[in-house]
This record gives C-alpha cells, sequence and structure tokens, in this order.
C-alpha cells in the first residue's frame, strides 16, 4: 500500500513536469514567433508616407550649401503652383552640349516645358524618373522640353547620366534661369511661352498642382493627357529652397 502510494506521487510529480514543459514550450514559440516579425520591413527606417530616403535612391552631389537635414521630419505641404507675367529679363540658358543663346531664342519656335531641379538634394533625385516621364510623354508634342539643373555642366551630366542625353539640358550654376522663372522652391515644372508668359508653375512636388500644369500645356499643344501621379511616383514631399 506504501509502494503504491509512492507510485502514484511520482506519477504527479511526472504529470506535472510535463504540463511545465509543454507550457514552456508554449512561450518558447510565442517569443520566436514575435522575434520573427517585422524582419521584412524596410531596412531605412526614415522611410515616410511611402516616400523614399536616401538610402533608397542614386545619391545626390555632396551639398555645397547650408544642409539642410529638416526634410526628414517635415510633413508633406502642398507645393504651390504659381504663375509671374513674363520671365524676369532675358537670362542665357546654357547647354550642357551647345552654345549659350538668351532665353528667348529658345522660345522662337515653341514653347518651353522645363524641369527644373537642385542636384545638390534628395528631393530632386527622387523625381528624375517623374520628369523623364513626362518628357517622354510630350516628346512628339509642340513644345521644347528641358531639363534646368542648378549646378555646373559637368555636375549635371553626372547627376543626370543618360537623362542628360535624351533631353535638352541646361546648367545653371549660379541660379540666374531658376530666379527668372520666379521659383523659390526645386524641384519644379514651369511652362514659358514663346512670348516669354509663363503660364503656370509648380513648385516642390505636389502631383495636383504638376497635373494642373500639364494641362496647360495640353490646352496650349492640344496633346493627349498624361496621368500624374503614375504609379511608380513617389508620394508627395516638400521641396527645398532655390
Amino acid at each position: 500500500m506504501h509502494h503504491a502510494r509512492r507510485q502514484t506521487e511520482q506519477a504527479g510529480r511526472l504529470r506535472l513536469t510535463h504540463d511545465e514543459l509543454a507550457q514552456g514550450d508554449e512561450r518558447g514559440s510565442r517569443i520566436s514567433r514575435k522575434r520573427t516579425q517585422g524582419r521584412n520591413r524596410l531596412r531605412n527606417k526614415n522611410s515616410i508616407g511611402g516616400r523614399p530616403c536616401a538610402g533608397n535612391i542614386t545619391k545626390p552631389f555632396d551639398r555645397v550649401h547650408n544642409a539642410d537635414d529638416t526634410w526628414v521630419r517635415r510633413t508633406c505641404a502642398s507645393a504651390t503652383v504659381s504663375a509671374v507675367a513674363t520671365l524676369e529679363g532675358d537670362p542665357e540658358l546654357d547647354p550642357t552640349n551647345g552654345d549659350a543663346r538668351p532665353f528667348s531664342e529658345w522660345l522662337t519656335t515653341f514653347p518651353m516645358l522645363v524641369g527644373v531641379i537642385d542636384p545638390y538634394t534628395h528631393e530632386s533625385s527622387w523625381l528624375l524618373d517623374t520628369i523623364n516621364r513626362v518628357f517622354h510623354h510630350y516628346r512628339g508634342a509642340g513644345v521644347r522640353v528641358a531639363w534646368l539643373a542648378a549646378a555646373p555642366a559637368a555636375g549635371v551630366k553626372s547627376f543626370l547620366g543618360p537623362y542628360a542625353d535624351d533631353f535638352l539640358t541646361f546648367a545653371d550654376p549660379d541660379r540666374v534661369a531658376v530666379k527668372a522663372l520666379g521659383l523659390t522652391t526645386l524641384p519644379a515644372l514651369a511652362l514659358v511661352k514663346q512670348d516669354g508668359t509663363i503660364a503656370e508653375a509648380a513648385e516642390g512636388w505636389d502631383p495636383a498642382a504638376w497635373a494642373s500644369v500639364s494641362k496647360a500645356l495640353e490646352a496650349l499643344t492640344d496633346w493627349t493627357p498624361i496621368t500624374i501621379p503614375g504609379p511608380k511616383d513617389p508620394a508627395p514631399y516638400p521641396g527645398t529652397p532655390a
């Protein structure tokens, strides 16, 4: 009888040990599952609202002006759509593969759609594919499309790569043409008519503002519409001071 009682107590201890181990295994599996969560997140924790950040883009030039790192923390404000009566003066536009001529001489045949970028900032590098897509869409329209980059010619070619060979590209290291367009924020898109009137300009990257510029161009040239934003375009974000 004493022996039977001992067997019963031993069996109870064995069951308790088994139950504790089972609970421990369950707790361990829960911990393991929690540790595996989030492994597929983007490595760059600075990505904001789907917008690309420095780790996911072509590296821009080292900044030669005052650094502004607040772009990581800024919320995306709407870019403005602005218009001025005419160009301020008649500055020369200096192509990377030709001779400089006054702005007015580039407008004698067609109006001009200008994609204005700052190669020293991430914000402009994020939009190269978008501007390139817009340029290709209007390639056959009655408009001259061109890059205007606020950097020396050699730097502009390095920054744009093959994009600089596909379309007319102007280097504006002193930002004289940028100022003549009345722009205060880059990147930007400006439509300049043949009489020097700036029909419409969008500053910063706000798809609705850029779409407004494209609609003005389509009305002017009777060209097919383009969808802005496109499926691969970045999320809206503010630009940088021009």
